[in-house]
């Protein structure tokens, strides 16, 4: 049964477009179309994932047999991840926009992050974190694990050692002093710690930190603290921390590296970004497109193609930035190192976006691979590297590098269509992963056009400024031909009648009124098999 089925006639406001959402909701769990998403119960998959990386690690060199079965339980888990995360996303709905939305978009991201941390990273031999010297308040035995040791065992051939390479400063070739007062080195490489408490936040911290800030696989051209000599770690510095990310031109110190910088900056952030998304709110809510109906809707827009489309990018821009805003402002600044030790530390919170000169300077390329936010890039190009370097064709070459993009946004096309397909709105999943799968075109169209203008000798003769904004342009014109797609399908499944904060300054001086929020978030839910009760969201 449709949503269109519990919409009154001619609806009149985007909360009758909720209640519709509610009364089909209540309708599909009374009939046992569907299941409401109740937590623990139906994330499962994820706690399966968590579970396996909690087991104590393993010494091999003890025990090979019991450390190589924990390694090869990878697939079980995997496969266990696979079934109940499916299960989820074909059974489970919820009356709330977002919830409905994220329950396929998180399902689909869970499994390909359990992929790419189990599988790709091997994350229980070979992960460490950077962690503060002295930060273990856990058990002084965790040192141990810091080495060789701890369940690991070499991957793809390659002999841990050769993963451990000491970090020389590229500013003049030599090494500097960086301890502590007492001449002890600042930071520290951790494995699987072997104490529960400090391996609970170790895989905590893990499967939380999508951009793997502080970890060896951290996002090359994110921040880190101000380590230029070996002598800042206990050990040398390794894996990717070292080969390309400390001693990269593309990496730098923290622009904010204290907690009073991050707390202004991100304060002058959540305000600006509150005034504008509430004020496109107001706008926007006055379109029935918005309040996902038919894209065919009347619109107060003269010609609606171009604002809804533009509009849909601003409030999605908006809404991500401004979650992204508080993390740094509650825990680094907020709760502070008295509470939460090493993760108030203020380099971990970068800026979710980079600068919108990428767009500038490398048009549609920038924008996906510069600007726009990174939360999935670490899982997209283990994806590509997984699936394209055993045909032969690596990075650098050309036919593997597209493959490895066309691949990134097949992945990302695939999450959103999954949240689109557990959407209790009359969404198309394909549209929005037709959206994504052919953005590879719109570079390759461009970077093609850039190589004809150097191989005519025309770039040359272009002023920088006109190369910027014909960037600009194509990106704009790029969108304008193909993003309907995904704007049209987030309209359709209402989350855009998400309210983002409780009060609403700008319809409350209209008269629309100034509280926004209202109604039960989740409630208790009780079942015949107790393993099924819990909170239903």
């Amino acid at each position: 049964m449709s949503l269109s089925v519990f919409l009154p006639a001619n609806p009149d406001s985007p909360s009758a477009v909720l209640t519709a959402h509610t009364q089909l909701h209540a309708h599909l769990l009374s009939t046992g179309a569907y299941q409401p998403f109740v937590y623990p119960y139906r994330a499962l998959g994820p706690n399966i994932l968590i579970a396996y990386l909690l087991l104590p690690p393993v010494d091999r060199s003890r025990y090979p047999r019991l450390a190589a079965a924990v390694h090869h339980a990878r697939w079980a888990v995997l496969a266990a991840m696979t079934w109940f995360c499916g299960w989820a996303m074909v059974e489970c709905r919820s009356p709330m926009v977002t919830i409905g939305y994220g329950v396929g978009l998180i399902m689909a991201w869970s499994l390909l992050w359990g992929w790419t941390l189990i599988v790709a990273f091997e994350v229980r031999e070979r992960a460490e974190r950077m962690e503060g010297r002295g930060s273990d308040r856990h058990a002084g035995q965790d040192s141990e694990v810091k080495g060789e040791d701890a369940g690991s065992e070499p991957v793809n051939g390659e002999a841990g050692d050769g993963l451990r390479r000491r970090m020389i400063s590229k500013a003049d070739g030599k090494t500097h002093d960086d301890t502590g007062d007492d001449g002890e080195p600042r930071f520290k490489w951790q494995k699987l710690p072997p104490t529960l408490w400090h391996r609970v936040d170790w895989v905590t911290d893990l499967v939380t930190n999508f951009r793997g800030v502080r970890w060896s696989h951290q996002l090359s051209g994110l921040p880190y603290p101000d380590v230029s000599s070996p002598s800042a770690f206990a050990e040398p510095i390794s894996h990717q921390i070292s080969t390309v990310a400390i001693s990269s031109s593309k990496s730098r110190p923290s622009r904010y590296p204290t907690r009073s910088a991050l707390l202004r900056y991100n304060l002058i952030n959540f305000l600006v970004t509150f005034i504008v998304l509430d004020i496109i709110k107001l706008i926007t809510l006055k379109d029935p497109y918005y309040w996902g109906l038919s894209t065919l809707s009347p619109s107060p827009f003269p010609h609606p193609r171009t604002p809804r489309m533009y509009l849909s990018l601003v409030t999605l821009f908006t809404s991500l930035n401004i979650i992204f805003t508080l993390p740094p402002i509650i825990f680094s600044y907020g709760a502070g190192e008295r509470f939460l030790g090493e993760h108030a530390w203020p380099w971990l919170y970068p800026p979710l976006f980079s600068s919108p000169k990428k767009i500038w300077t490398h048009g549609l390329a920038g924008f996906w691979g510069g600007w726009w936010h990174p939360m999935f890039r670490l899982a997209f190009e283990q994806l590509g590297e997984a699936i394209v370097k055993p045909l032969g064709w690596e990075k650098n070459t050309v036919t593997g590098g597209i493959l490895r993009v066309v691949l990134a946004f097949v992945a990302s096309g695939t999450l959103h269509a999954s949240g689109s397909y557990t959407s209790l709105g009359e969404t198309q999943p394909l549209n929005e992963f037709l959206f994504f799968a052919v953005q590879p075109v719109g570079i390759l169209t461009q970077r093609a056009l850039a190589q004809w203008m150097k191989t005519n000798g025309l770039r040359d003769r272009t002023p920088a400024a006109v190369r910027g904004a014909a960037n600009v342009a194509f990106v704009m014109a790029w969108f304008w031909l193909t993003a309907p797609t995904v704007s049209d399908d987030f309209a359709l499944s209402g989350v855009w009648l998400y309210e983002p904060f409780p009060i609403s300054p700008s319809r409350g001086l209209v008269g629309d009124g100034w509280w926004r929020w209202g109604g039960p978030w989740c409630r208790w839910h009780s079942d015949e098999k107790w393993w099924k009760s819990g909170l239903a969201f």
